[in-house]
């Protein structure tokens, strides 16, 4: 890989950016490797990797896949410090603002602090909020945390505008895995309204099951996003990320 920056919008664009969210432990690379023209010509920005629980030894490889036949940024979605590679642009540097679990707040930041300061990546201070989407997913037990009711827009407006007065650049708003709902328009809506700054942009991930015959993703149309072509749903992806501000970050330490 050879990437410059991490750029969080549209190509040579200020519109809202598509990033698709790998699960390495799902992630089919023989699959893959017919969609990459598809995705060169297409929306897609660039690559998440990572997950709540890993289960296999996949992670490393994934990145290592991604490495060699991929031009575009990969930016590291960590479960756990577990889940650390020099072999990403970036990090989403995760804190777990819409609960109360001190672990996922702060907790495993400082054990990993040392760690992400040698290891090259680029830093991104991310707000993350858990969605309810009508089940339990893997990210609520994992972090034995309660999701925001999905009536409730105003409870992730206000935390989400907690989240940048404390200085986090990224506000990420997420369901979990196998949702059987997306985030609510109106809670989109209402975080992009109050997160309006040169640092702050505003992720939306959909995390329902995606159409298993490989049909056009729609999640995101009526929202004023780009809406992902027919790779979205097929293996080891889980969702578009959504970045809203067109700020660059410089990586280049590879």
């Amino acid at each position: 890989m050879a990437c410059s920056k991490v750029n969080l919008s549209q190509r040579n664009s200020g519109d809202p950016g598509i990033w698709v969210l790998l699960d390495p432990d799902r992630f089919r690379p023989k699959e893959w490797e017919t969609l990459l023209p598809e995705m060169d010509r297409g929306p897609v920005q660039g690559f998440l990797v990572g997950g709540s629980l890993q289960t296999t030894t996949a992670y490393q490889e994934t990145l290592d896949w991604l490495a060699e036949h991929v031009n575009l940024p990969v930016v590291l979605f960590p479960g756990s410090m577990l889940q650390v590679s020099s072999k990403a642009d970036a990090l989403l540097l995760l804190s777990l603002i819409s609960g109360r679990n001190p672990e996922y707040l702060i907790g495993h930041h400082v054990q990993a602090a040392v760690l992400l300061r040698n290891s090259g990546l680029k830093i991104l201070p991310t707000g993350y909020l858990l969605v309810d989407g009508g089940k339990g997913t893997t990210a609520h037990y994992i972090t034995q945390t309660q999701p925001i009711p999905a009536d409730k827009p105003e409870i992730a407006a206000v935390t989400a505008l907690a989240g940048t007065q404390l200085g986090l650049q990224i506000i990420y708003l997420d369901c979990g895995s196998g949702a059987l709902a997306p985030v609510p328009t109106a809670m989109v809506q209402a975080v992009r309204q109050v997160v309006d700054g040169p640092l702050a942009r505003v992720v939306v991930s959909d995390t329902y099951p995606f159409a298993q015959d490989g049909r056009s993703y729609t999640a995101f149309e009526g929202r004023g996003y780009t809406t992902a072509q027919s790779y979205i749903g097929r293996s080891g992806v889980y969702c578009a990320g959504m970045f809203t501000r067109s700020d660059a970050a410089d990586s280049s330490h590879r």
